[in-house]
């Protein structure tokens, strides 16, 4: 495989979990309102002692809360045996080249 393609694929991938997992966080935030992720426990290093996370109330926070997500994807071996199948972008608009 060509080192281009590997790594256009690898950003594609990439922004393909990547919104996936945004808009699954988005769900727990706005719909469920639940931190099935336990964004608490890291949050909780953020106050000095118990009495303050408790006081904070994490889960009425939880929604407003701000969560950065990064994926980083890399292809060791694409094992493929014959030429690959055309990239198609997952934004809007954009074919992937031929």
């Amino acid at each position: 495989e060509d080192l281009d393609r590997i790594a256009e694929l690898e950003t594609e991938v990439e922004k393909y979990f990547c919104d996936g997992i945004k808009r699954t966080i988005d769900k727990t935030q706005q719909e469920w309102n639940s931190d099935i992720f336990f964004f608490g426990k890291k949050a909780a290093a953020q106050f000095r002692t118990i009495q303050e996370m408790e006081s904070y109330n994490w889960l009425q926070h939880y929604h407003q809360a701000e969560v950065n997500v990064d994926v980083d994807v890399k292809i060791r071996r694409s094992g493929f045996l014959f030429k690959a199948m055309p990239i198609q972008s997952t934004s809007a608009g954009q074919k992937g080249r031929e």
